[in-house]
């Protein structure tokens, strides 16, 4: 079977209802558009915050952690300290 045959076959099989292919068709186009916009949305917003919040800490590095530093790394903490530039 070919593909042109198919087509003819659906635009045939479509003749009383072709309205409804339409509006089918163009339900499916909207509704992936508008779930791409919503990602990309999403990115955008996720991606301003992330910059906001490193604006808001005025640092370019955070650190994270749920127990107390060991001795070797307060030591690499208090060494990024030097690095620190006022602006």
């Amino acid at each position: 079977m070919s593909w042109s045959w198919i087509l003819k076959m659906a635009w045939r099989d479509s003749r009383r209802n072709r309205s409804r292919l339409f509006l089918f068709i163009s339900s499916i186009i909207l509704g992936i558009a508008a779930l791409v916009a919503i990602q990309t949305f999403n990115q955008n917003l996720s991606r301003n915050i992330d910059q906001q919040a490193a604006e808001l800490l005025g640092a370019d590095l955070e650190l994270e952690t749920n127990r107390l530093p060991n001795e070797e790394v307060q030591a690499f903490i208090d060494s990024l300290r030097d690095f620190s530039v006022a602006v």
